[in-house]
Order: C-alpha cells, then structure tokens, then sequence
C-alpha cells in the first residue's frame, strides 16, 4: 500500500513538472525597451540662387519726330511720307 502511495506521488511531481507547474523557473518578462531621445536633424537651408540681369541683345532703332525720341516701330504715321517705305519726311535725301 505504502509503494502505491510514492507512486501516485511521484506520478503526480512528474506531471506537474511536464506542465511546468513546478520546478521550471518563472518566465521574466521581456524589459520594455526605454526611449531614446532621438535628436531632430536640423534642415539644411535652400542655396541661394542669383540670376544675371536680362539684358537686351535687340537693337532697336531711334527715329527722332518734332523732337521727340520713338522707336522705329512706333513713329506716328503723319511724319511718314506714303510710298517711302517709311521714311520720315525730310531726313533722308533732298526734298
């Protein structure tokens, strides 16, 4: 009677410890990790551009009327003689 009890009793330790109710060591938590202070990376300024002045490679012609300074284009008609091809009267070649 008594080899039945130790029996049952190392019956029962066995299949605990195959559980893993006793003799196993208690799982450790896995560490929570810490937050580093993570530094803001600074931004980096635009490159500054410089543009070169626009300069005019057209040329365009003066024709000074009554004193006053117009491009070619612009004269006004009245001091165009018809049929010169634009001339202004009295500039160019005799009268």
């Amino acid at each position: 009677m008594k080899l039945i009890s130790v029996l049952m009793f190392v019956l029962l330790v066995v299949s605990a410890m195959t559980l893993g109710c006793i003799g196993s060591p208690a799982p450790t938590p896995t560490p929570t990790p810490t937050p580093t202070a993570t530094s803001t990376p600074t931004p980096t300024p635009a490159p500054t551009v410089t543009v070169a002045p626009v300069t005019s490679d057209i040329y365009m012609p003066q024709e000074t009327t009554n004193g006053r300074t117009y491009p070619s284009a612009t004269v006004p008609p009245s001091n165009r003689t018809p049929g010169s091809g634009g001339l202004i009267t009295g500039e160019l070649g005799p009268q």
